[in-house]
């Protein structure tokens, strides 16, 4: 599986209750989500270090404040936090880097 953003507490359950071996995610720096987790429940989680994602996520918490402490309100697994509908699944990592345009 392909993320634009670190996978949040929710997608993380998901990732492991169906079974995805390997998660690659364009950028942890802005949002850590679930990655340390999956990585110690036997995930395989490649973090690109996007520049690009990564200065697509900290535009959009710059830009939308209010929605972004909402939606990551809780980093505690025991509450799920909602994705960023658009940014969440990217098919390839080129969805990734031309994703701005969304915003």
């Amino acid at each position: 599986m392909v993320t634009t953003l670190a996978p949040c507490w929710y997608c993380s359950g998901l990732i492991r209750q169906f079974g995805i071996p390997t998660v690659v995610v364009g950028e942890s720096v802005n949002f850590q989500g679930g990655i340390d987790w999956l990585r110690e429940n036997g995930v395989n989680v490649v973090d690109l270090h996007s520049a690009d994602c990564i200065d697509l996520l900290a535009a959009y918490i710059r830009e939308n404040p209010a929605i972004w402490n909402e939606i990551s309100a809780s980093t505690s697994p025991a509450r799920f936090i909602l994705e960023l509908p658009a940014l969440c699944i990217s098919p390839t990592e080129e969805s990734c880097l031309n994703s701005s345009d969304i915003l």
